[in-house]
């Protein structure tokens, strides 16, 4: 047998044959450039004048004489008539406009197209023609191919195979060839069928995008094997067909030649090779080892192990070493290696077509260089070894250890002794200067505690004069009977105050919060009660709303707070309330501090204007009045937030306002003298070894 050259100035797709209904067989040949006949004697004649680029080509089993060819553009059809393949032309030109690369017929006589960029396409009988996409099952419109397996329409696309389930009319994971088809994760790029039990199946690997050959094999109890190994030689190739010739094997054509593979004949693909050190340079162009190691260097035994006597011993300045390594197995340019340095690497290397490796710069110590092969078959060499030793400087030797330990003794003892005298010198003259500051610190102690006692006395003189500006606990009973007042200043004089004071049958009560808190918040404290004063007593205000209106307007006036940049932000949070007890009325008006009121065991909380009683870049033009219907046995409480911003309990966190309205809810219902102690014994507990961070103020009132 012998390859006869058809001369042919084109890429031929297909070679086919096309059977006449008396038997006689045409030889069809599709190319880049026409459709041609092959005759007997090797002349070709083209059967059509028009160019076409032909991909593939398809005897219809139904109706004989038809046969199709695809080409880039679309579909074409010629006729058997009086012996003679007839031109048809294009067929579904409106349809199909896309490369077909593969055509096949089902039972039912309907053509089923793979192309390039439009899915597959189903050419039913009738003349019509349904597109199967991406709606219909398949993953990708791209490189469809189709084909007859198994009495079923089967697809290679970009992510695996599928099937045509003719119950559902889409496209489906094709089980028949096995779990690793089923995952769809490598492109299908042809599917050859030998036998119904026999596969030979193209793909492309989605990371090199290589192309590869699987060959599978179904068993009769439908058990998939799959055999590559023997064509791992063929990677970096692109596969264009497989053929299958009988006795003769099967043929595979490549993008750079024709392979035969031989079934029949059995080769070993894992047996034993070896990887060899070729060469070891030690510096720049020192060679040591030239690749061959003698068990007998009279009689010239080659030994694959290092001999003891060989393993070098070699100076600090010469711990640089370049390996060269090979292995004694072909297709050498697929040999990929990995290697490691024993002592220095601590995993091996990734595996590398390079055959050298290199180290500078080795500490010392003793190494070994390691290295082995894997084939195109996946089959890893025994791995290869060369020790040797790299002797350490000299100023790293026992002895230069030795010198280094005796000259840090002596050092140590002369350093030892300097700085004993220097603590000794330092000893008398801190004893001199202790000396003279503990007099000089007994001096100004005795300055410090007479002018604290001074300030103290004013501050408490401040404190009896904030006391007395304050409602006496007289006048509170005779105008509240029912009431308790909770006040704890921070300090000795207090930022927090209330006041009270009744307008013919209206009683005006108030809890207020000032900025900062001792003497600073004791001076607004004042300021506070003095403007009240004036604007209730004086001028006798008696809506809630208003008299915050005039507060805020006299604190802005005296602050001379303006809304500039840099000027005080002073001012101060109020609970306000005018309660008219013969109406059962109350009048409620608030900067920040809201109104608790409890009836019938439930809570109803007015909340309070968010601004303050001062400057405010936000501020509404006046403060809301909130009017209240009273009925008796309401218990209601105006307070600062001291109380509730308390730090305590076992991890130091606030007290909360949640377990505040809780607190008050559980004990309202109680004597109101026996709510103030209650309060009062439960922030210390809470408060256990914490510091009182603000002022409290909470005033009480039963109706």
């Amino acid at each position: 047998p012998e390859f006869i050259e058809v001369p042919i100035d084109y890429c031929v797709w297909k070679l086919g044959s096309f059977i006449t209904p008396k038997g006689i067989e045409r030889k069809i040949i599709a190319s880049a450039y026409k459709i041609y006949e092959l005759k007997s004697n090797l002349d070709l004649v083209a059967l059509s004048d028009e160019s076409y680029d032909s991909r593939v080509v398809l005897q219809s089993k139904i109706h004989p004489e038809k046969l199709y060819v695809g080409h880039l553009n679309g579909l074409m059809l010629f006729e058997f008539i009086d012996g003679e393949l007839i031109d048809k032309g294009k067929v579904y030109e409106k349809e199909i406009y896309s490369t077909i690369e593969s055509i096949v017929e089902d039972e039912h006589g309907n053509l089923w197209l793979g192309t390039t960029l439009n899915g597959v396409l189903r050419l039913n009988l009738d003349q019509t023609v349904v597109k199967y996409g991406i709606d219909e099952g398949l993953p990708d419109l791209n490189d469809n191919k189709v084909y007859f397996i198994n009495n079923q329409i089967v697809c290679g696309t970009k992510k695996g195979v599928y099937y045509y389930n003719t119950e559902t009319n889409i496209f489906e994971k094709y089980k028949g060839f096995g779990e690793k088809y089923l995952l769809g994760t490598e492109e299908v790029r042809n599917i050859h069928s030998k036998e119904d039990n026999e596969h030979w199946i193209v793909l492309v690997n989605p990371v090199t995008n290589d192309e590869y050959i699987e060959k599978l094999r179904i068993s009769q109890d439908r058990i998939v094997s799959i055999e590559d190994i023997p064509f791992k030689r063929l990677l970096k190739n692109s596969f264009h067909k497989i053929a299958f010739d009988g006795d003769n094997g099967v043929w595979i054509a490549t993008s750079d030649a024709i392979y035969n593979y031989q079934e029949k004949l059995q080769y070993d693909f894992s047996k034993f090779y070896n990887s060899l050190i070729r060469k070891i340079e030690m510096g720049i162009d020192s060679v040591v080892f030239w690749g061959t190691y003698y068990k007998d260097t009279s009689n010239l035994i080659v030994d694959l192990n290092q001999p003891e006597e060989l393993k070098k011993t070699v100076k600090y300045k010469d711990n640089s070493f370049n390996f060269f390594y090979s292995t004694p197995f072909v297709p050498t340019d697929e040999i990929k290696y990995s290697s490691k340095l024993e002592g220095f690497d601590d995993q091996w290397s990734n595996w590398d077509v390079k055959t050298e490796r290199g180290y500078t710069n080795l500490n010392e110590g003793h190494y070994s260089f390691m290295v082995k092969s894997k084939n195109i078959y996946g089959i890893e060499s025994e791995v290869v070894e060369y020790e040797f030793t790299i002797k350490p400087p000299w100023y790293r030797t026992l002895l230069a250890y030795f010198f280094y330990i005796v000259l840090s003794i002596f050092v140590i003892i002369v350093i030892v002794k300097i700085y004993t005298r220097r603590l000794e010198l330092e000893k008398i003259r801190l004893e001199q200067i202790v000396k003279e500051r503990t007099e000089e610190v007994v001096k100004q102690k005795d300055e410090i505690a007479e002018k604290n006692k001074s300030i103290t006395d004013s501050i408490e003189y401040a404190s009896r004069i904030q006391t007395a500006i304050l409602p006496s606990k007289e006048f509170a009973e005779e105008i509240l009977p029912e009431h308790f007042i909770l006040f704890r200043p921070r300090d000795i004089v207090s930022g927090d105050f209330f006041w009270m004071t009744k307008k013919d049958n209206l009683v005006v009560v108030i809890a207020a919060d000032c900025t900062g808190h001792g003497v600073p918040g004791a001076f607004m404290s004042m300021l506070g009660v003095s403007f009240l004063n004036e604007i209730v007593n004086r001028h006798e205000v008696t809506s809630a709303d208003v008299i915050l209106n005039n507060l805020r307007r006299d604190i802005k006036k005296t602050l001379g707070q303006k809304g500039q940049e840099g000027e005080a932000k002073d001012g101060m949070d109020i609970a306000l309330c005018v309660i008219d007890i013969e109406n059962m009325k109350m009048q409620y008006s608030g900067a920040y501090n809201p109104l608790y009121l409890f009836r019938n065991n439930e809570l109803i909380e007015t909340k309070a204007d968010r601004m303050p009683i001062g400057i405010y870049i936000k501020e509404k033009e006046s403060f809301t009045n909130n009017e209240i219907d009273l009925q008796k046995g309401d218990v209601f409480y105006i307070f600062s937030d001291g109380y509730q911003d308390q730090f305590g309990g076992e991890d130091g966190r606030k007290f909360k306002t949640k377990n505040y309205k809780q607190f008050l809810l559980e004990i309202h219902q109680k004597p109101m003298a026996e709510q103030r102690e209650i309060l009062d014994k439960r922030i210390d507990e809470w408060r256990g070894d914490w510091e009182q961070i603000d002022d409290i103020i909470i005033l009480g009132i039963r109706v």
